[in-house]
């Protein structure tokens, strides 16, 4: 795009972002009421699912490589981190108290002994949660460049994806 730009004359115009590329926000916002009470949560998950959409676009259309690919790829891992752990903070506020699901590898192993959710998705839960903590730059010990792979975002986006179906399931018959 810029060197046809250049070649033109400059960029006079901005590049076109795909229409119906970007989900909705009233469907993803649909989805968790069973499960989430706070509207406002609901909207801020839907929001968090748009930039998601945006930056999936970026990794998977655009030729993008090495670190900047790896920095897009983990910021949607964060983000992901982030949806879960106000989901499952949620979630789990209605069936405990506050003070046992304050806190999220506890949370989680609250909701597993309660059966809101399978070991299978506990164990995943773990995992973006070790993979989230990348946002504290200060504690990482490696570089982050090249521990954050294409395999890491489709995992990240079915954990995010199964605990709704499950917390839908578990809420749905509880109610």
């Amino acid at each position: 795009i810029t060197n046809f730009a250049r070649s033109n004359g400059g960029l006079s115009e901005r590049v076109s972002f795909p229409r119906k590329y970007i989900r909705p926000a009233s469907p993803i916002q649909e989805k968790l009421k069973s499960f989430i009470l706070d509207q406002t949560l609901r909207e801020n998950i839907s929001y968090c699912y748009i930039l998601l959409d945006v930056l999936r676009w970026v990794v998977n259309i655009t030729d993008i490589q090495g670190t900047a690919k790896t920095m897009l790829i983990k910021n949607c891992i964060e983000l992901f981190g982030s949806i879960c752990e106000s989901t499952t903070k949620a979630s789990a506020e209605t069936v405990m108290s506050k003070k046992k699901a304050k806190d999220y590898r506890p949370r989680i192993a609250e909701m597993l002994s309660k059966k809101m959710i399978t070991k299978d998705l506990a164990d995943d839960l773990l995992w973006l949660w070790k993979k989230r903590d990348g946002i504290h730059l200060f504690l990482l010990e490696t570089r982050a460049d090249g521990q954050y792979r294409q395999a890491d975002f489709k995992k990240a986006h079915s954990t995010t994806e199964q605990l709704f179906t499950e917390l839908g399931a578990y809420h749905d018959i509880l109610y």
